[in-house]
């Protein structure tokens, strides 16, 4: 028989590192922007700590006119330890999914609660696909 254990998972808190913007003169109604996003996972001891960025770039001019850096840290219990790295834990890859997925609608929202009344408020960061980031954090998963 397989043996299984027992996860207990926590959405614990959710911070800005930062945030800066600068409104855009001239914004059209069809004006076009883009997001870049990227994704750091930490882990130590009990805690998954996801740390995303993105950047907001306008196309017809390729500048960067709002910047944000958010934390989602994450409480976990009942995660092995990584052999040899003291205070890492082994994410199953269900849980890492489930964690990114939560990081990134969570600083969705709180990027459009924090652009309101600015540029942002009508651009809405697009939704992310969070398998993209899944893999190339899989090194964080057993």
């Amino acid at each position: 028989m397989e043996k299984r254990a027992q996860i207990g998972i926590q959405y614990s808190g959710f911070r800005f590192k930062s945030f800066s913007f600068r409104e855009p003169v001239g914004v059209g109604e069809n004006e076009s922007f883009n997001f870049e996003t990227s994704m750091a996972i930490r882990t130590a001891n009990d805690r998954i700590i996801i740390g995303l960025m993105i950047l907001v770039n306008r196309k017809s001019d390729g500048v960067t006119y709002a910047r944000a850096e958010t934390e989602s840290l994450f409480l976990a219990k009942g995660l092995e330890q990584v052999e040899g790295k003291a205070g890492s834990i082994n994410v199953p890859e269900d849980l890492l999914f489930t964690v990114i997925s939560l990081a990134i609608s969570t600083s969705r929202g709180a990027l459009m609660v924090k652009g309101a009344g600015t540029f942002l408020e009508k651009m809405p960061m697009p939704i992310v696909d969070p398998q993209s980031f899944f893999q190339s954090n899989k090194s964080v998963s057993q």
